[in-house]
C-alpha cells in the first residue's frame, strides 16, 4: 500500500550472503540506478504508472482502452511496458519482470477513479478482451507472426487532428499507408515498436509486414459504418450436465460489411432458453455499474457494448440435459442465435 500510494515500487536485491533487502525506489530511480550494469545485484521489480501520465496519453493517443504509456519530461509518449522489457532484457544478470496486472479486476479503479468502478492497467481487461499493449508483449514474447496496428480508426470528431499510429509487429520491417499513401517503411527494432504520425482523415490504415525483404504480413483497418448485426463467437458449443460445465460467449458488434465496430455501444438484449443458466455477463467497461449476474434466476437480460464488444457466460444444469438456444437482439441490430448441446 505504501509502494503504491506514493507511486514507488519494491525492489528485491539479491545479496552475495542470501540475505535479502528489501528497497523501496521509484522506477525512474531505479533506471537510473541500475543502469550501472551492475551483474552482482539480481533484480524483481514492479512496474507502476501515473495517474496523470496515463490520463494526458489516453487524450493524446485516442485509445479505447487506457494504455500502460505515459509522457517522459520531455512531453515525448512513450511505453513503460516495453522500456521495462527492454531494459530487462538486455541485462541478462537481472531476475526479470513482471506486469500488474494481467487482466483488469473489479474494485480499486486505477488510474481513472469514480466513475470508474475497476482497474484498468491489465494487459487485458475484465472480460479477457485484449488491449492493444497485449500485442506487443505477443509480438516478442512468442514465435506466432504478429502485425498490429493501434489506434483503431473510428475517431470522429478528431478529423484533421494530429494522430500517432504504431506498429507492434514481429517483422522485420513494416511499411504504413494512410488512405492509399505510404508513410515510409520502416526498420522494426528489437523487442520495440515502430510509430508514424499522421493527419487524421476517415478511411484506412493498411501496414505490410516484411520478413528477409518479402512481405509476409497485411493488416487492414478502416472506419467502419454504425453497428448493424452482432457477432456471438462461444469459446465451446457443448457442455456436460454436471452443473458446472460453462461456455463463454463474445458478442462482437459489426457493420454491414461484416467490420468490427470498435467504438459501438450499443444496447443489447440477450435471452437464453433450454436447461442452462446464465452465470454472469459483463462487456470490460472499467466503469460498468450494472448487476453482473441473475438475482433471481433470470434467463434475459439487457447489456451495453463496450468498444463493440460484450460477453456473456452460461452454466450447464446437474443432470439436464438437450438443446440451448442464445438470442441475442437490439434496436438496428439483426438478431442471432446460437445452440449448445448439454449432453
Amino acid at each position: 500500500d505504501y509502494a503504491n500510494r506514493h507511486e514507488m515500487q519494491i525492489a528485491i536485491h539479491a545479496i552475495g550472503d542470501g540475505i535479502l533487502d528489501w528497497i523501496f525506489e521509484g522506477y525512474e530511480n531505479a533506471l537510473k540506478n541500475y543502469s550501472r550494469e551492475d551483474p552482482r545485484h539480481g533484480i524483481v521489480h514492479c512496474q507502476i504508472t501515473r495517474e496523470d501520465q496515463l490520463l494526458k496519453y489516453q487524450q493524446l493517443h485516442l485509445h479505447a482502452y487506457i494504455q500502460s504509456v505515459f509522457l517522459d519530461y520531455d512531453n515525448h509518449i512513450i511505453n513503460p511496458m516495453a522500456r521495462g522489457w527492454q531494459f530487462y532484457h538486455d541485462r541478462p544478470w537481472l531476475a526479470g519482470l513482471f506486469y500488474w496486472t494481467g487482466l483488469d479486476y473489479r474494485g480499486e479503479p486505477n488510474p481513472m477513479l469514480y466513475p470508474a468502478t475497476g482497474s484498468q492497467f491489465g494487459i487485458f481487461d475484465y472480460c479477457g478482451f485484449p488491449k492493444d499493449e497485449a500485442f506487443y508483449l505477443k509480438s516478442w514474447w512468442t514465435d506466432e507472426p504478429v502485425l498490429h496496428l493501434s489506434p483503431h480508426w473510428n475517431l470522429s470528431g478528431h478529423e484533421g487532428d494530429s494522430i500517432n499510429v504504431w506498429a507492434y509487429s514481429n517483422c522485420d520491417e513494416v511499411e504504413l499507408f494512410v488512405n492509399g499513401k505510404s508513410l515510409g517503411r520502416k526498420s522494426m527494432p528489437v523487442n520495440g515498436y515502430i510509430e508514424w504520425k499522421t493527419i487524421y482523415r476517415p478511411g484506412s490504415l493498411l501496414a505490410k509486414g516484411y520478413k528477409a525483404g518479402k512481405k509476409v504480413m497485411v493488416e487492414k483497418i478502416e472506419t467502419t459504418g454504425k453497428a448493424t448485426r452482432i457477432s456471438i463467437e462461444p469459446y465451446n458449443t457443448t457442455l456436460k450436465a454436471d452443473g458446472q460445465d460453462i461456455a463463454i460467449v463474445d458478442l462482437t458488434l459489426k457493420d454491414e460489411k461484416n467490420r468490427e465496430v470498435p467504438d459501438a455501444m450499443n444496447e443489447m438484449i440477450v435471452t437464453l432458453t433450454g436447461p442452462a443458466t446464465i452465470l454472469g455477463y459483463g462487456n470490460g467497461d472499467p466503469g460498468f455499474k450494472e448487476i453482473e449476474r441473475p438475482v433471481n434466476g433470470e434467463t434475459s437480460f439487457r447489456i451495453k457494448a463496450f468498444s463493440g464488444k460484450a460477453q456473456v457466460i452460461i452454466r450447464s444444469q446437474e443432470g439436464k440435459k438437450g438443446n440451448v438456444q442464445l438470442e441475442v437482439s437490439g434496436t438496428g441490430l439483426k438478431k442471432a442465435t446460437q445452440q449448445f448441446i448439454i449432453d
